[in-house]
């Protein structure tokens, strides 16, 4: 920085003892140097090597404004001085990289800081308006605007004269048009200004910019507004005028059981068993409980009172008394078990890929291959709005690009998990770091246990994995038309199509928005799923050796229960919600913010979704636009009123299939809540809290009574479950 005079002649307004440069030398030093400053941002700051030259202009002219007109420190030499100066710019660099300020050039003019007015430190707010108001005077500007005073309707909004803001040799700053109204104490014609707000406003230096422009008009330019998320309503289409099969089925057998009693018996008795047949069909059609009317509510009982009678709602595992086959010359070491009833037909395979191996999940009723991922993601609630936006753009590109019908990559499931901390682990640490001198106190020791001992109750441990599962047909059929894999069988074919498309898969995502901490082996697999099944006691997964024979992988639970509002497994009591109803209000990017964070409870979120391609997309939506014309005609000749749902859900349509027409994509989504507890009463006051969170986040949490155990595979494990493969399109 520029050197200054001598101590002595710096000696200024704030006595003998403590001096400091005054703005019109702290003006002198920084304003000849401003574009040699402006060159040396990007050297001296890394993170301004990525904006635009006029974005550096914008940071060093705002420093050099807060230095003159508002730094109160005293500076004594060039170096402090140099040091405040990067200071303040490293600040407002920082600022624009997160979007936070805005370079505002239009209508604006440099000004030379000479002629600003720079009042002492212990100038008066009256005398400085004063002072500024004869400068007016004596420019020629009138008196029809004057600081502190009324200005009448129709005047002027600047108090400069247009000589004066002509005068303009050098740049000093930019600043935004809301604290231009503040220091230049702006306000539209007409409107009184009383004498205290203009105390407030003139306190401290005025800025030194001026508005060069006389038009009228709001100085601020309204700001861009925060993105916003709506979802539609959940599409419950019927198969004549909006009724559901099950509605026509229970609405028809009751008019013939009418009709057959009128026939057998046509009397004042008959007539009313015909209408208490019909009354009773129509209640069983259209009275809800708990959410469903008695007709949906008929295959969930008919399914669990089968279930019970079967004895398929009691499950024990056969591993623990099946011992270990192995063979003689040790290659193959197997553990023989069984699964639950809901995963019956699932197969943990380990595909070597190297030193380790890649685990897959295989469903052979479904006919899938499922793959998890551990992934981290960055800074989720210290980032600015617009960054989250743009971190949901780049997901939504990715999605798109998997709504191929050729593309392998069925469904995505992305499962997060609250689950108690490692206490274990908190002790271990303990014992080995602990100073076992007898110097220290007792006390201390019997202190910090007792944190250990509630450190557990207190603290979570958050975790997500990325299921993504792949159609192990299509992964077969373009296996076979790689040359490159023409000698091996088609599992081997489908394994190597599958670990190609997972790699591909993971580099399309940003290192910046989430961290990939690897695919999970066999065994870290069935630990993730067995920890699902018990989270209060989380296996500690061992790498085993190269050259060591794996043993057979058993993932399921030693014991299992199911019961109409629960589903016990191992040491841990659950109860799967199925959310209903997405927010219908526009909302923000960090909507689930509430659920995910504040909920205070062991439970895990299940997203399940799946990419639809383009063209099945848009006959879904035409199909669904039809079904729609054809209900409002037939209401508009039977004299139903449409309701306002129903005509969101009619808008919803049209605006579907104008974005297909637009070329986005669509997707079918689903989402689980798993709560859990060691027992039931911990588990309803879990339940509680995590209804509470889900209120605070705009969603409906519907249980999944009479089908905990699938509701649990679908919220709690990742498995890639949770969609009915019939639908078409639309949510679920």
């Amino acid at each position: 920085m520029a050197e200054f005079g001598s101590r002595q002649a710096r000696r200024g307004l704030n006595g003998p003892r403590r001096w400091s440069y005054t703005p019109q030398q702290l003006a002198d030093a920084l304003i000849p140097r401003r574009d040699r400053l402006v060159d040396q941002v990007p050297i001296e700051l890394s993170a301004a090597r990525g904006l635009t030259r006029d974005q550096w202009e914008f940071a060093v002219d705002e420093a050099i404004d807060y230095i003159v007109t508002q730094y109160r420190k005293p500076l004594s030499d060039s170096d402090s001085l140099e040091r405040v100066f990067w200071k303040a710019t490293s600040y407002r660099i920082k600022r624009i990289r997160e979007g936070r300020e805005a370079t505002v050039r239009g209508g604006w003019r440099r000004v030379d800081l000479e002629d600003a007015d720079l009042p002492t430190l212990d100038a008066d707010p009256e005398q400085v308006v004063i002072h500024r108001s004869e400068q007016a005077l004596r420019r020629g500007s009138g008196s029809r605007f004057l600081l502190g005073q009324p200005s009448p309707r129709g005047s002027s909004r600047s108090g400069t004269s247009p000589g004066w803001a002509r005068r303009t040799r050098s740049p000093v700053l930019l600043r935004s048009r809301l604290q231009l109204r503040r220091h230049l104490n702006w306000r539209p014609a007409g409107r009184q200004v009383r004498r205290k707000q203009c105390r407030s406003i003139c306190r401290g230096y005025p800025s030194v910019v001026r508005r060069a422009s006389t038009e009228t008009g709001a100085m601020t330019e309204p700001s861009r507004p925060d993105r916003t998320y709506r979802f539609g309503p959940l599409e419950r289409r019927g198969i004549i005028g909006g009724f559901r099969r099950g509605q026509v089925l229970c609405i028809g057998a009751s008019c013939l059981s009418a009709v057959f009693i009128v026939n057998v018996a046509s009397s004042a008795g008959g007539f009313l068993a015909a209408l208490v047949a019909i009354a009773i069909g129509a209640a069983l059609a259209f009275i809800p409980i708990n959410g469903r009317t008695a007709e949906e509510w008929m295959p969930v009982t008919l399914s669990f009172l089968a279930a019970a009678a079967t004895g398929s709602l009691r499950f024990r595992s056969s591993a623990p008394a099946g011992g270990l086959i192995a063979e003689i010359d040790g290659t193959e070491a197997r553990r023989p078990g069984n699964l639950p009833p809901c995963l019956h037909g699932c197969q943990l395979i380990a595909v070597p890929t190297g030193d380790l191996d890649v685990g897959l999940l295989r469903d052979c009723r479904a006919g899938t291959l499922t793959a998890a991922v551990a992934v981290r993601v960055r800074a989720v609630g210290l980032l600015p709005t617009s960054e989250h936006e743009a971190r949901l753009a780049r997901w939504g590109q990715i999605l798109a690009g998997l709504a191929r019908s050729t593309m392998p990559v069925r469904r995505l499931q992305i499962l997060q998990r609250a689950l108690p901390a490692d206490g274990d682990g908190l002790w271990r640490h303990f014992f080995e770091a602990r100073d076992a001198s007898p110097d220290i106190p007792k006390q201390l020791e019997l202190s910090y246990r007792s944190l250990l001992e509630q450190s557990t109750q207190v603290t979570q441990d958050h975790e997500i994995l990325l299921a993504v599962q792949f159609d192990e047909r299509r992964a077969v059929a373009r296996g076979a038309r790689d040359p490159r894999t023409e000698r091996i069988t088609k599992s081997d074919q489908a394994h190597v199509v599958v670990l190609r498309e997972l790699r591909t898969l993971l580099t399309r995502f940003d290192a910046s928005d989430v961290e990939i901490a690897g695919v999970l082996t066999a065994a870290q697999y069935a630990a993730a799923i067995r920890s699902g099944y018990d989270p209060f006691r989380r296996p500690e997964t061992v790498d085993r050796e190269p050259e060591t024979v794996p043993e057979a992988i058993s993932f399921g639970p030693i014991a299992a229960d199911t019961e109409w509002n629960s589903h016990r497994t191992d040491g841990a009591i659950h109860r799967t919600y199925w959310i209903s109803q997405w927010p219908r209000l526009p909302v923000g990017p960090l909507f689930m913010t509430p659920l995910l964070f504040s909920a205070h409870a062991v439970h895990s979120m299940s997203l399940i979704i799946e990419p639809i391609p383009p063209a099945r997309s848009r006959r879904a939506v035409e199909a669904a636009i039809t079904s729609d014309e054809a209900d409002e005609e037939l209401r508009e000749r039977r004299g139903f009123r449409t309701t306002a749902r129903r005509r969101r859900q009619q808008n919803a349509t049209v605006e579907r299939e104008e974005e297909l027409a637009s070329g986005h994509e669509e997707i079918r989504l689903a989402g689980y809540v798993t709560v859990t507890g060691r027992n039931v009463s911990e588990l309803d006051d879990a339940c509680e809290r995590v209804e509470q969170a889900a209120q605070q986040a705009y969603l409906d949490l519907s249980p999944l009574w009479g089908e905990q155990d699938t509701g649990f595979v679908n919220g709690a494990l990742p498995v890639g479950r949770g969609l009915n493969a019939s639908r078409t399109g639309g949510l679920l």
